[in-house]
């Protein structure tokens, strides 16, 4: 198992008022079985005209689809602190983040880090 890096674009948000907004989405990740310690780093995300800063994401896991475990579909990570997920390598984990009420005017972007432990 090997770190993977992905980033996420403050452009990319799920807009919770106006679902099909264009640019809408969550990225996949895929990764190997095991446990990851998952780290947000190298934050530009803002929303707005750039006075409030995002400073997290969530990550939902698919993996109680496998094993039963359905207090763990989601988790939050921000800039001061990270969380352990474990995944199931058939099962992928998405990396989103959310506005309420306008994507087209978030800005920057992070990066998200898993690392396998």
């Amino acid at each position: 198992m090997s770190t993977t890096k992905i980033t996420i674009n403050a452009l990319s948000a799920i807009n919770l008022t106006n679902l099909s907004e264009s640019g809408s989405g969550a990225i996949t990740v895929n990764l190997a079985t095991g446990k990851y310690a998952v780290a947000l780093s190298e934050d530009t995300m803002k929303y707005g005209s750039g006075s409030a800063y995002i400073q997290q994401v969530i990550l939902f896991s698919t993996t109680p689809l496998k094993d039963g475990n359905y207090e763990k579909w989601f988790y939050t990570v921000n800039t001061s602190e990270g969380t352990v997920i474990k995944v199931d390598g058939d099962y992928p984990v998405y990396v989103f983040i959310v506005d309420q009420l306008n994507v087209r005017d978030n800005s920057g972007s992070a990066t998200v880090t898993f690392t396998p432990v």
